[in-house]
């Protein structure tokens, strides 16, 4: 007897049925319940990278990275043990890094009132971008209801802080009293941060000058248990609150929020390219702005543990501090994170098979004590130079956050110079936010698009995405300006 399915491949007009419309054979009713699934494109892609990406993961864990500099070390020797637990703490056992990032909720900004940060003012011309970088963060509190903003600052000699000491007095003396906003602050000279011992002159030149201080911060503010920690080039654009929400979001064991070293693309970053070093997979973290639970930090050998990461590196290192953190977290690494907002390393791998899926999740491989805020708290050239790395920074609804100037792009020339000036200039007393920054900077930007000047730089995008609330505000009133006129 022939089998049922061959009829199907026969040519007689009982068996094969035309479609009026395409004059095709329909398929065997067997395949119509593949067909439609099949054209899911989303859920196949999905399932499909699952599959692949689950066990590419998992070996990341263990070979990313693992080069001759450094696989015949002992680990333990930089593996975090706690020497002054917390009454009550304990272990979130071996699933203490999954779905890390819905475990907790974000305090409501609304809640927050009084925030800690500092920075280093040490070196030639470094000065004048640390105050402006103090005067953005006060401009932020202004502006988004903080109350008391206390700031510690490092600086290099006494001379350095009499000097700021000036400085600050004046700018309190400029906050006007509308504000309703108490501004304190603590200078400390870099000496006083230091480890004494074998290592202390390492740790004075190491990288640049008072680089050291963002690893020993702990020591130094006794009194502080939460901080956020800035590079002297940086400026906070949008609301200080957002940033600061982060410390609710980490678990019991996160101590340090930092950013990636660069966002998810078929570029490599800074570490994939040049480190000799161990690092945070699969891109590095940037120290240029840092979240640090100091209450959590203070359980741990931390000292110790840093010293050891210096004297097995320190002839390896490009990026000091950065890659001490980097080193020490490859070696404290968790689970795998399962991300739904954040990032998009699948996304770029995705986009090239189908442009049209969604961008849904991603996986991260995080450490047990890092926590991996977005891109837009750490905004750098990086970012923006070549392509477009940090997809938040045009769908937050304000925007980059806080802006870094590395690379020199604070200075004449540097694609974020016209941004730097504005801050610079501002009057805290007098200037108003959206005549005198917001409509400056949206101004500058929108002539340079509209210029016939030539940018070899994909930055000049920057411009849309800072004050995106603004931005999308004047674009709303323009449409509706367009129609009063046609009516």
């Amino acid at each position: 007897m022939a089998n049922d399915n061959d009829n199907w491949f026969t040519t007689g007009d009982d068996d094969l049925h035309i479609d009026e419309d395409l004059g095709v054979p329909k398929p065997p009713d067997i395949f119509k319940t593949n067909v439609a699934f099949l054209r899911n494109k989303r859920l196949v892609l999905l399932f499909v990278f699952i599959i692949i990406a689950t066990p590419v993961c998992l070996t990341l864990i263990d070979v990313h990275r693992d080069g001759p500099t450094f696989v015949d070390l002992d680990i333990t020797q930089f593996r975090l043990e706690k020497v002054n637990p917390l009454n009550g703490d304990s272990s979130d056992g071996i699933f203490a890094g999954l779905f890390r990032e819905t475990k907790n909720k974000r305090t409501d900004k609304k809640q927050i009132k009084n925030i800690t940060f500092g920075l280093t003012s040490c070196g030639e011309g470094v000065l004048e971008n640390s105050v402006t970088s103090i005067k953005s963060m006060i401009i932020a509190a202004m502006n988004y209801g903080v109350k008391f903003l206390d700031a510690r600052i490092f600086v290099e000699s006494l001379n350095r802080m009499d000097d700021m000491s000036i400085i600050l007095e004046e700018i309190k003396d400029e906050i006007p009293s509308s504000a309703s906003l108490k501004f304190v602050y603590e200078i400390y000279v870099v000496e006083q941060v230091i480890p004494r011992g074998e290592y202390s002159y390492l740790w004075i030149e190491l990288y640049k000058q008072c680089a050291a201080v963002h690893l020993f911060i702990e020591k130094a503010v006794q009194d502080v248990g939460e901080i956020l920690f800035l590079d002297a080039d940086t400026l906070v654009l949008g609301d200080l609150r957002e940033v600061w929400s982060y410390f609710e979001e980490m678990d019991k064991n996160q101590f340090m929020g930092l950013t990636l070293e660069q966002g998810f693309s078929g570029f490599p970053s800074f570490y994939e390219k040049h480190s000799r070093i161990p690092f945070v997979p699969p891109t590095g973290v940037s120290t240029g702005v840092m979240l640090l639970n100091l209450t959590r930090l203070r359980q741990y050998d931390w000292e110790v543990k840093l010293t050891n990461v210096l004297r097995s590196f320190a002839h390896d290192l490009l990026r000091g501090d950065q890659d001490i953190i980097n080193a020490l977290f490859y070696f404290n690494r968790g689970s795998i994170l399962f991300n739904l907002s954040l990032f998009n390393h699948a996304l770029n791998l995705m986009e090239s098979i189908n442009k049209s899926f969604g961008y849904l999740f991603i996986f991260v491989i995080c450490t047990e004590y890092l926590k991996v805020i977005p891109c837009i708290f750490n905004f750098r050239r990086s970012n923006c130079k070549v392509e477009q790395h940090c997809r938040e920074a045009s769908t937050h609804p304000d925007g980059i956050q806080i802006l870094h100037g590395n690379s020199k792009t604070f200075e004449a020339g540097g694609e974020f110079r016209e941004i730097y000036t504005v801050y610079r200039k501002f009057n805290l007393k007098s200037g108003n936010f959206k005549k005198n920054i917001v409509n400056r900077i949206m101004k500058y930007y929108e002539n340079l698009r509209n210029s016939r000047t030539v940018f070899n730089s994909g930055c000049i995008a920057v411009g849309r995405q800072i004050f995106n609330r603004w931005w999308n505000h004047n674009t709303r009133n323009r449409m509706n300006d367009g129609q009063k006129k046609e009516l």
